[in-house]
């Protein structure tokens, strides 16, 4: 990937991401945007301790579905190793990158979660 190239060239040895889009759907997103649900069909929930989110409560009233993506998000830690570059997939899921999993993700991104096991289209 040019994206790694350019970050190691760069020197840059952190955590990253990027999203990939397939020709074709590869799954179900686990996120949506906000501004498609109603309150009464969300609720809080904290991916980890540093965050909180909203969720869609199973059933939604709609009975929403999970969307259909193309896209594949993929985390990764960038270092060095005796003068090689080391990459370590940290986490890769169906849809777009959701940003750090730090203070109020739906705020911030203006993003729900789906359950893992919520129903997809």
């Amino acid at each position: 990937m040019d994206e790694v190239s350019d970050l190691y060239a760069a020197k840059d040895f952190a955590t990253h991401s990027v999203t990939v889009t397939h020709p074709t759907c590869i799954g179900w997103a686990s996120t949506d945007h906000l501004s498609y649900f109603s309150s009464d069909e969300l609720e809080v929930f904290e991916p980890n301790s540093r965050s909180t989110a909203l969720k869609v409560i199973l059933p939604s009233k709609l009975e929403r579905k999970a969307p259909l993506t193309q896209d594949v998000t993929f985390i990764f830690k960038l270092e060095e190793q005796r003068g090689t570059p080391k990459v370590t997939l940290v986490s890769i899921y169906p849809g777009t990158d959701i940003g750090d999993l730090d203070g109020d993700i739906t705020q911030r991104e203006q993003q729900v979660f789906y359950d893992w096991d919520h129903p997809g289209e």
